[in-house]
């Protein structure tokens, strides 16, 4: 009996050792395997940003700045930080939903997080929010002038509170916008629904009552407040241009470079023949449905006539000269391959 509770106690005391060492084990593996899952989240969570410094994800969704030749961090936490503008220093920070502004060169916190919304600086100067209004301050954090104006959300991804060219986009107290320079001064008059960040040399789109029109670097209007849209086509370098129903890119210049343009197509076809109860036979055409904005029209894609301009909710060809088309009021209509109505 002896020599059994003996037995079980060097078994129990093994037991314990290799759970004891399992313990240990485990510790460290999950420990090791958390560093370098740190490691790795810090590795793939940095951003350069000059070429001693970078971004780098600390936890807890936070950041700080690294200075790469001492090996410090040199910043106090963030929650997130904006791109820091070419040939600038400064950058903006958040903390606790309030904004700031850090050197990101030396990691110094050159304005307190004291603003509810702030932009990047450009051309010296930075347009920051607080208690609801808009200032346009200097690297000090000083006002540039004593004017503030009033803060809407950007509505759209084209705008934002900097300075391009000489001009910011800025908002009255009645919610319309329009373009003040680095006094403070109306240079646009505050009457537009909306006017965009400049795109290439300057232009800016401006938006009223859903129409839109496009100014220059200089504040000429190089096209008027009529057009249903306006973009700028990188790919063909012109200007894309949206109105009664039709698509086309012309040269800042006002070439026309393509007379015609569409988002989508499709190749139409008509019933010749009926194969049962069910099923018909279809003729393909030399028409095609063409979209502009939601909206379709007719056109000959083997000669590129347009028939019609994109102006209907539907098309649909009955036979080999006409068309159904539904118009914007819900009627139905005919229209023959030269575009004329034949019924009301």
């Amino acid at each position: 009996m002896k020599k059994l509770k003996k037995a079980l106690k060097i078994a129990m005391w093994i037991a314990g050792s290799i759970l004891a060492i399992f313990t240990i084990y485990a510790v460290i593996f999950i420990g090791s395997e958390l560093r370098y899952e740190q490691r790795l989240r810090a590795i793939y969570n940095t951003t350069p940003l000059t070429s001693t410094t970078q971004l780098r994800f600390i936890n807890n969704n936070h950041y700080r700045i690294y200075d790469i030749p001492s090996g410090k961090y040199v910043s106090p936490k963030f929650d997130w930080l904006s791109e820091v503008p070419q040939g600038d220093s400064l950058a903006v920070f958040a903390v606790d939903n309030k904004r700031g502004y850090v050197n990101v060169r030396t990691g110094e916190v050159v304005l307190d997080a004291k603003y509810h919304h702030a932009w990047v600086f450009s051309e010296g100067v930075a347009a920051v929010v607080k208690d609801g209004r808009v200032s346009i301050i200097t690297r000090t954090g000083k006002p540039v002038f004593d004017k503030t104006f009033t803060y809407i959300p950007p509505r759209n991804c084209n705008l934002d509170y900097v300075f391009h060219g000489g001009y910011c986009t800025m908002t009255s107290d009645d919610k319309c916008q329009g373009l003040i320079d680095q006094s403070g001064e109306w240079v646009l008059p505050p009457i537009y629904d909306q006017v965009w960040s400049p795109t290439v040399h300057g232009y800016r789109v401006v938006i009223q009552n859903d129409k839109y029109g496009l100014l220059d670097a200089s504040l000429n209007w190089a096209y008027p407040i009529e057009y249903d849209y306006i973009s700028y086509s990188a790919e063909f370098q012109g200007w894309q241009l949206v109105k009664d129903g039709r698509m086309w890119l012309e040269e800042a210049n006002g070439k026309v470079v393509l007379p015609f343009m569409f988002e989508y197509s499709k190749e139409l076809s008509y019933k010749i023949e009926r194969y049962d109860n069910y099923d018909y036979e279809y003729q393909l055409s030399h028409y095609s449905s063409y979209m502009v904005m939601g909206r379709y029209g007719i056109y000959n894609h083997a000669t590129g006539k347009v028939v019609t301009p994109a102006i209907y909710r539907e098309v649909e060809m009955l036979s080999e000269h006409i068309f159904k088309v539904r118009t914007g009021s819900n009627d139905y209509i005919l229209i023959d391959t030269e575009g004329k109505i034949l019924n009301r």
